[in-house]
């Protein structure tokens, strides 16, 4: 069976060489390319030594290739370069070398694991059954380390923390586009966000998949933010997937480069080729967004609810897809509507006591115009006012198929009995609704029905 071919970029790299790293990381072409690095060429200098069938650093040739796949997989090089050169380390390296089918099938084997979530990065430590020491922490030391790694810090508090990764879930047509841009336009513009909340001002990179500079465009108009507006970068529909290991290095780049602080994404859907409903897949991908993470770049991803809601009682289990995506999120908000109202609230927030969470009414309005584009916390005056307009309306579609008693009306229009009840009293006050007595029973009708008058 003929070898497999040797990329150009990898014969020109001196795989026996201490410094093997900083050549792979040096080699940049059209396809292929890396830019993390390792903990240091030492600790994966035994691989470049001969490896016995049985026995050695690694315990045989099998726990070294092993040990090898780890290493290009922590790197993020694709299977079919990352292949031809492992092959080529096996002939040079292992004694005797394994057959290249069985070479081929085991790196399969080990690129299926782990991008199911099954199988570990192998150190050389690990082959050889070490383990590292657990170090256990006094407070002093636990302030030793948070002044190496720095405090935890929110961009706006108790709701949006510093390389956070924050889920904005709602049903379709939930306004969770609508939220996440008047977002971008207070951490670009210093601004308060639904007018009310003041977050830390922000470079922001919007991963748009969902709708292009044509439909987005216009939105960010309304809401203010033209070309003087400085802070916000786009993409446009470019096909970005963070399970491709390119795209992830590219951001990165541009991610430091541009000193961006938050990363919104519209919507988590688009962004990857993997399966939703798979917890193994939807691990892996959170490992490429903790890149971003510990850069303390916080991560707003847009997602969609179920069709039918959650079968759980936990509000933030109602989006869609396999548990972990939701396990994984430092912050949840679900959208709802609520009459011609919106209400976002907290489904998860495991930084935040509960009391400290948020429920917030909001509308989204547009000027006479329709140039400008609000969002707005509403006053509980309004909202009182809002809610006895919605009730007015269900207790007037209710009664369009004729009249009904009190306590059919309250089964018909849904909410709490006490404001249909006083809602439909007032309505009949008004003039509105006619009402009639039927012993100890309310009957309610609309007031220009053509029914016999005779009976009121």
């Amino acid at each position: 069976m003929s070898d497999v071919a040797t990329p150009s970029w990898a014969e020109a790299i001196d795989w026996s060489s201490p410094d093997w790293f900083d050549q792979l990381a040096a080699v940049k072409d059209d396809e292929h390319y890396t830019t993390s690095s390792p903990t240091g060429p030492s600790k994966w200098g035994l691989l470049y030594e001969p490896i016995p069938e049985s026995g050695g650093p690694f315990g045989g040739r099998n726990q070294a290739l092993a040990v090898l796949c780890g290493m290009y997989r922590s790197k993020r090089v694709p299977f079919d370069v990352a292949l031809p050169v492992i092959q080529q380390w096996n002939r040079d390296y292992c004694q005797p070398p394994l057959p290249e089918r069985e070479v081929h099938n085991l790196v399969g084997r080990a690129w299926v694991q782990w991008a199911e979530g099954k199988g570990s990065d192998m150190t050389p430590e690990e082959a050889r059954g070490e383990t590292v020491p657990i170090e256990f922490l006094t407070l002093s030391d636990m302030e030793r380390v948070e002044k190496e790694i720095g405090a935890m810090h929110w961009l706006l508090e108790n709701v949006l923390p510093e390389g956070g990764l924050v889920y904005l879930s709602a049903p379709p047509a939930g306004a969770k586009t609508w939220v996440m841009m008047d977002l971008i336009r207070a951490f670009v513009t210093g601004s308060a966000w639904l007018e009310k909340y003041q977050v830390q001002p922000r470079n922001v990179l919007w991963i748009d998949e969902e709708m292009g500079v044509r439909k987005s465009l216009p939105r960010l108009r309304k809401l203010g933010i033209d070309t003087e507006t400085k802070g916000l970068w786009y993409t446009n529909k470019a096909g970005v997937k963070f399970d491709n290991p390119q795209h992830v290095n590219a951001i990165k780049k541009f991610v430091e480069e541009h000193e961006i602080g938050c990363i919104c994404v519209d919507s988590l859907t688009r962004v990857h080729n993997m399966d939703e409903d798979k917890n193994s897949q939807m691990r892996y991908l959170f490992q490429q967004f903790s890149y971003f993470l510990d850069m303390n770049v916080m991560m707003l991803l847009t997602h969609h609810n179920r069709k039918k809601g959650a079968e759980s009682d936990v509000r933030h289990e109602q989006m869609r897809g396999a548990g972990d995506i939701a396990a994984m999120a430092d912050c949840a908000y679900s959208i709802d509507k609520v009459g011609h109202m919106f209400r976002l609230t907290t489904t998860k927030g495991r930084l935040v006591a509960e009391e400290d969470q948020i429920s917030v009414d909001f509308m989204v309005e547009d000027n006479e115009m329709k140039t400008q584009t609000r969002l707005y916390e509403v006053d509980p005056i309004v909202k009182a006012r809002q809610r006895t307009l919605d009730t007015e309306r269900r207790i007037l579609d209710a009664l369009l198929s004729g009249e009904k008693n009190i306590n059919d009306l309250r089964k018909a229009v849904g909410g709490r009995a006490s404001d249909v009840n006083k809602v439909a009293s007032d309505m009949a006050d008004s003039g509105v609704l006619s009402l009639r007595m039927d012993g100890q029973k309310k009957i309610y009708r609309l007031a220009d029905d053509d029914t016999d008058e005779a009976a009121y």
